[in-house]
């Protein structure tokens, strides 16, 4: 028994303990299931936290932020790091610390709030309006918010409000009457032009539509104008009425109104009608007398200088304006327009082409009653009007007048103006020249391109500091401070001197570096010849003043050396010449024994025959080289002595024609020499044109193809003639066209079997240079070459001259390169 109640107990205590294993195993399952729903809720909050578009946080009570979403970095441009690393207090907008500090206090007491806004600061240094709901929990020390940038809200709001004040101040401004009524006929508003219609009406706003008009108008009148508005309400349809005469209840008078009503979206959505009106009753007051004087009126339409007319604008089905016919016209109508006999006919009968433009601005006129003035060119008639278009009243057939002026030459003129100006403006700022403008103080008003580029810097347009553009200090050529009220520009501003013309100064920039001047400043005068201004231009002469001082110092150089080259120049013609001489008496000997030789009586064999002719052709040539020299030289010494007079070209090419016939022969060559229509005498040395032109010809047939052709022809040109010789030689490149006219330079022909020195075109060039005439040439290879020359026609001015040359710069140079 007693074991069997211990196997019972222990049971129950294994009982006991399994069931208390499966009660703490079932409560680990529990926590287990607990920590990973409260991860996932967890989880889900910070994703709704980070994913949120609003500006979500928490604060702590020490005034630093403790977490933020992405959605603050988009906002305010910082980054968490920089938001979190400092009091919040510091991104907020000083003008708002107060206030937040007071919201914080509150909210730490407890409190939460909806709607408080302040204003923070962004890194790019905007400021954005920020809406805050807030949490407070104690207990944690934190405020948990919601916050949202309401910036662009709050500026659409402040732009409604300024909208909405300057529509009333608009309203209430108008030069006629408005009043306003809602869906339900409830006076809405009444402008102050319009309050004096309405009497001593008390509490006037908020009272019913239709009880006003039955205090102002006799009842059939009050209740036709309320159905006119109801119907307006309702349709959406504008109702316009011109004219309105009715006897007044409260005041037992008779009033004149025009008015108009149209539908207008209220702010709450509904619909209400405004009503714009006008009192008309001194105007119809006054057509009594409009009647009365038409005759004047028409008198004097019919005296003025403007064209006048009334026409009548014509509609289509669809009544769109296509044209207008000329119902009257007065006398300086055909005048000013140009159109004739225009009474009874239409524009597009007078003028088929006729711009729709202006038909549709009448029309526009017709339609709505409103003047309208303008100018306007008509191409068609060419010419331009300055047109007052007005509708007249109580035409209900659309009659509209026109007055009207010719300004085409006005036009013309300020087309012109505007071009010049125009130009003026492109030569301002490309002008060569640093130019600039300043008033009447001094003030520099425009500059160009090249005064920014002088200056060293642009100067600020329109500041007084910058007087005459006087930041920088000015010196006189002799190095002494110019002051500054005592500058060009003053001087002319001041009536000192009328203007200032080519005056040296030296400008000191701001960067210390200085700049020669040459300035010219004019002033600039209104239509009553006051000076309102001035207008400078300067020269920058820095260059040239450096230039100058560098050929200054190197003149005394430059004319010792001048002097030795002269002397040098002139000991070589002398040398030249005296040789030349010695050199003939030795070879006129040498010719005369080979000629002797050449026809003695005693026979000579075929060498010795060989030998001597030899002899007399070197000898002949050598001759001629030394009398080319002799000639060169000179003319290089201005020994050469040139006679100017008239001379017949016809005699000078007779017998040139004769002299170069034999050498044409021999070398198969034919010569034409195109005739003269009446013989011409030109201003020339006879002898040396001879010389030339024989050199020229004589070349033109030795360096030309077998069988080919020289002409010689003229060409007239004011007072010169042009001689020239044409060949159709092989030509000459580029490359020899640049080496001609240069001594013993044969264009590399050294080796060709014509004869020939070099120097015969350079002492051409130089006997025509004498002659005050010139020498050219055009050729082209394979074709041939043509060799001109310019002299002077013979005048009544021109007589008998003789001239010496002139060593001139161009002689040195060759005489150098000769040497």
């Amino acid at each position: 028994m007693f074991l069997d109640i211990d196997n019972s107990t222990a049971l129950k205590n294994v009982n006991a303990l399994e069931t208390d294993i499966l009660d703490s195993n079932q409560k680990k399952v529990d926590m287990v299931e607990d920590i990973s729903i409260h991860k996932k809720t967890e989880e889900h909050n910070n994703r709704f936290f980070t994913l949120s578009q609003e500006m979500l946080c928490t604060v702590g009570f020490d005034g630093y932020f403790k977490k933020l979403n992405g959605a603050w970095e988009i906002t305010l441009g910082f980054s968490i790091e920089e938001l979190l690393a400092k009091p919040y207090l510091e991104f907020v907008h000083p003008d708002d610390h107060q206030k937040t500090l007071l919201e914080a206090e509150k909210l730490s007491a407890g409190h939460n709030t909806i709607t408080f806004e302040n204003r923070y600061l962004c890194k790019n240094s905007e400021v954005r309006c920020i809406l805050w709901s807030i949490v407070t929990v104690t207990e944690e020390q934190l405020f948990y918010c919601s916050a949202r940038d309401i910036t662009d809200r709050k500026k659409i709001e402040q732009d409604l409000q300024l909208r909405t004040e300057q529509l009333k101040c608009l309203i209430d401004a108008a030069p006629f009457g408005i009043h306003m009524m809602d869906d339900e006929y409830t006076v809405l508003h009444v402008n102050p032009y319009a309050l004096p219609a309405f009497g001593n009406i008390p509490n006037l706003i908020g009272r019913n539509f239709s009880e006003v008009m039955q205090i102002l108008w006799p009842k059939f009148k009050a209740d036709e104008i309320v159905q006119q508005f109801r119907h307006t309400l309702q349709t959406g349809e504008s109702l316009v009425v011109s004219e309105m005469i009715e006897q007044r209840v409260d005041r037992e008078a008779t009033e004149f109104y025009d008015w108009e009503i149209h539908r207008i979206p209220l702010p709450n959505g509904k619909q209400g009608v405004v009503c714009y009106f006008q009192d008309i009753s001194q105007r119809i007051i006054a057509q009594g007398s409009i009647v009365e004087s038409e005759n004047r009126y028409r008198t004097l339409f019919n005296c003025m200088d403007q064209g006048y007319c009334v026409v009548q604008i014509i509609f289509d089905v669809q009544h769109k304006p296509v044209d207008y016919r000329f119902l009257e016209v007065n006398p300086p109508f055909e005048v000013q327009s140009g159109l004739v006999d225009a009474t009874g006919k239409t524009i597009l009968e007078l003028i088929p082409d006729f711009n729709p433009e202006l038909i549709a601005t009448y029309g526009q006129v017709a339609l709505t009653g409103e003047p309208f003035r303008f100018e306007h060119e008509v191409k068609e008639l060419n010419r331009w009007f300055d047109i007052y278009a007005f509708k007249i009243k109580n035409a209900e057939n659309n009659k509209v007048a026109i007055l009207f002026s010719n300004i085409t030459e006005r036009k013309l003129e300020q087309e012109a103006l505007r071009q010049s100006e125009e130009r003026f403006r492109i030569l301002f700022e490309l002008g060569p020249v640093a130019m600039y403008t300043v008033d009447a103080a001094g003030t520099i008003q425009e500059f160009n391109r090249n005064a920014v580029n002088l200056w060293g810097r642009e100067p600020l347009r329109g500041d007084p500091g910058e007087a005459y553009c006087c930041t920088y200090k000015i010196y006189l050529p002799n190095s002494s401070q110019m002051p500054h009220a005592q500058n060009a520009v003053a001087d002319v501003l001041e009536g000192r001197v009328s203007a200032a013309i080519d005056v040296e100064a030296v400008l000191e920039r701001l960067d210390g570096s200085r700049v020669n001047v040459v300035a010219n400043v004019v002033p600039l005068l209104n239509e009553n010849g006051d000076i309102i201004g001035a207008m400078n231009c300067m020269m920058d002469v820095t260059y040239r003043r450096n230039i100058e001082e560098t050929l200054i110092s190197n003149i005394v150089e430059l004319q010792i050396a001048k002097l030795v080259a002269e002397k040098a120049n002139l000991a070589k013609s002398e040398f030249l010449s005296n040789m030349s001489h010695e050199l003939r008496t030795p070879l006129n000997s040498i010719l005369g024994f080979a000629q002797l030789l050449e026809s003695s009586k005693a026979p000579l064999n075929d060498s010795q025959s060989s030998s001597v002719k030899q002899i007399v052709k070197a000898g002949w040539y050598l001759l001629e080289l030394i009398n080319e020299i002799l000639d060169l030289a000179q003319i290089e010494s201005g020994k050469q002595a040139i006679l100017l007079e008239a001379i017949s070209i016809g005699d000078v090419m007779h017998d040139c024609a004769a002299m170069i016939e034999p050498m044409a022969i021999k070398y198969q060559i034919s010569i034409t020499f195109n005739p003269l229509a009446d013989d011409i005498f030109l201003y020339a040395d006879k002898v040396r044109l001879k010389q030339i032109m024989t050199n020229l010809l004589s070349n033109a047939i030795k360096y030309n193809k077998q069988g080919g052709t020289v002409i010689v022809d003229y060409t007239l040109s004011q007072h010169v003639m042009r001689i020239s010789v044409n060949d159709t030689g092989s030509g000459l490149s580029t490359e020899h066209l640049a080496q001609l006219f240069q001594p013993f330079n044969r264009l590399g022909r050294q080796a060709n079997l014509e004869e020939g020195t070099g120097i015969g075109l350079i002492v051409c060039k130089r006997l025509i240079e004498l002659m005050h005439g010139k020498i050219g040439v055009q050729s082209t290879v394979d074709v041939g070459s043509k060799f001109w020359i310019e002299l002077n026609l013979m005048t009544e001015e021109s007589g008998l001259m003789t001239v010496m040359p002139d060593l001139n710069a161009e002689q040195q140079d060759f005489n150098v390169s000769f040497l």
